[in-house]
């Protein structure tokens, strides 16, 4: 058998073919993971927005139905107002926060739930004996199951009577973090409107010191409603309300409100108390606003860590700031941001550089060192359109 023939041309890869070989695959495999990476992180963000728009979402509907049960007769009540806080501990106020307490008509279920907290131990077992606890037929309604029925027939006359009224209160406080970000923690508390106690205008909550109400907070564990709260808008207008403004002129929007006219809303505290509606109540019964606007915009302590920082320190009058991700900033027409304290409007944007409108949102221009932290988040909106129950005079006269 012949031998095998080899072509002298015939021959192997050399060493440096071998090594560009590898360094092509190399680039591939750099160009492949920072393609996979960019998208995860795409991905990642998009779930963690999609997540935050969620939450807010939730918060805003869980408030609304709270605002869509206002007691609009003469037992009811709405207040709205804004308090500063010292976060610096220099005496001065850097934010301002909404509280909002008011009377509402709770559902049987709320109400079943109201009744348990305020009894005593013993109360509390003989009621959760009679079915009231969880999963049980009382939690659902009550026309349906004729037991149920003969069991709150059979209950102390204190847990028969149909719900009453509760006074509701939602709180944004300052979260106390070590690097004091200016955050703020939604609260929402709820007891039964007291006896007698209705119409003193201020409830026994919102009379306690500031570090009495926080504690009180603090220690309710269902009153924590979410963390990371950047902004809570609250606009309100009333049967006259014809302008997108707010302010205390005719006709403008609302930030503060005082359905009794008593001047609660303290305008030497926070310049939105200013435009509180103070006159008496009509008839006797709280002046309502016929809605309100909502504004969310939440930020998670992940986002926070990501975003863009001031390049050079601002003074008070500058209307241009540079920052390091500029491209990071949402887009939009509506867009605004907080360094500090100072809430800013954004005009403009080229790269880096943006034009803004200083000292919105009820803030006042600061000084800013360089490297501080610009927050922002995408605002969520809710209208709610409150019931009133009665006819005021103007609306009576146009009817007629």
């Amino acid at each position: 058998m012949k031998g095998r023939h080899v072509s002298p041309t015939r021959r192997g890869l050399t060493l440096v073919e071998i090594l560009l070989a590898v360094l092509l695959a190399s680039f591939v495999m750099v160009a492949v993971v920072r393609f996979v990476d960019v998208s995860l992180g795409l991905w990642s963000r998009s779930e963690e927005q999609r997540t935050r728009h969620g939450r807010a979402h939730v918060l805003l509907e869980r408030l609304a139905k709270d605002l869509e049960t206002m007691h609009p007769g003469q037992l009811g009540d709405f207040l709205v107002e804004w308090i500063p806080f010292d976060l610096g501990g220099d005496s001065a106020a850097e934010r301002i926060y909404p509280r909002l307490r008011w009377v509402r008509r709770p559902g049987a279920v709320d109400w079943r739930r109201l009744t348990l907290e305020s009894m005593s131990e013993a109360e509390r077992q003989e009621y959760l004996e009679l079915g009231f606890g969880i999963g049980s037929p009382a939690q659902g309604d009550l026309s349906a199951d004729p037991e149920a029925l003969e069991e709150v027939v059979q209950a102390p006359s204190e847990w028969r009577h149909m719900p009453g009224l509760s006074e509701v209160y939602w709180a944004l406080v300052p979260t106390i973090t070590k690097d004091q970000d200016g955050s703020g923690t939604l609260f929402r508390m709820e007891q039964k409107l007291p006896t007698g106690a209705a119409r003193q205008g201020v409830s026994t909550l919102l009379n306690l010191p500031l570090a009495q109400q926080q504690a009180t907070w603090q220690g309710e564990a269902d009153a924590r409603m979410t963390d990371g709260v950047l902004w809570l808008g609250i606009e309100m207008f009333g049967d006259d309300t014809v302008h997108e403004e707010v302010g205390a002129g005719p006709g403008q929007r609302r930030r503060a409100w005082d359905a009794l006219g008593r001047r609660r809303p303290n305008p030497e505290l926070a310049p939105p108390n200013a435009t509180a509606v103070q006159k008496p109540s009509l008839d006797g019964k709280p002046v309502l606003p016929r809605g309100m606007r909502l504004v969310l915009e939440l930020e998670s302590a992940d986002e926070r860590e990501r975003r863009p920082a001031l390049l050079e320190g601002a003074d008070r009058e500058q209307n241009f700031v540079e920052l390091t991700r500029g491209e990071l900033l949402p887009p939009g027409e509506e867009v605004h941001v907080r360094i500090g304290g100072e809430w800013m409007r954004v005009l403009s944007r080229d790269g880096d550089r943006i034009a803004v409108e200083r000292g919105r949102r009820g803030t006042l221009p600061s000084l800013h060192a360089a490297g501080a932290r610009v927050h922002f988040g995408t605002p969520v909106e809710r209208t709610v359109w409150l019931p009133t129950a009665r006819m005021r005079p103007a609306m009576r006269e146009a009817a007629q």
